[in-house]
């Protein structure tokens, strides 16, 4: 019964197509934002690393992201065929942004 879940995993979940080797983003997100940082950020965290654990994952990289860009409020991640994820961000108006950092000071 172990065997055959640990074949079933290895087979489905875990097989060697799901470990991300390219990140596309939309084209939209980067004419709203062209901060090459952040778009790096992102692939630091998802180069090699399992489609699936991405996903489990999601809301403790997208906190990470926050925190560093606070106009990134959530992103989408979709499965590409072999290999490749596109991630698509949702952004906040920047002049709400620049309006909740003059508050903090």
């Amino acid at each position: 019964m172990i065997y055959g879940l640990f074949l079933a995993g290895k087979y489905t979940l875990f097989a060697d197509q799901y470990f991300i080797k390219r990140v596309v983003f939309s084209t939209g997100n980067i004419e709203v934002y062209d901060e090459p940082y952040l778009y790096k950020r992102i692939k630091q965290w998802v180069l090699k690393e399992n489609y699936y654990i991405i996903k489990w994952n999601k809301k403790k990289i997208l906190k990470d992201i926050s925190s560093r860009y606070p106009m990134v409020i959530d992103m989408d991640i979709t499965y590409m065929p072999i290999r490749t994820i596109a991630v698509e961000l949702h952004f906040r108006p920047i002049d709400m942004v620049i309006r909740n950092q003059d508050m903090l000071r």
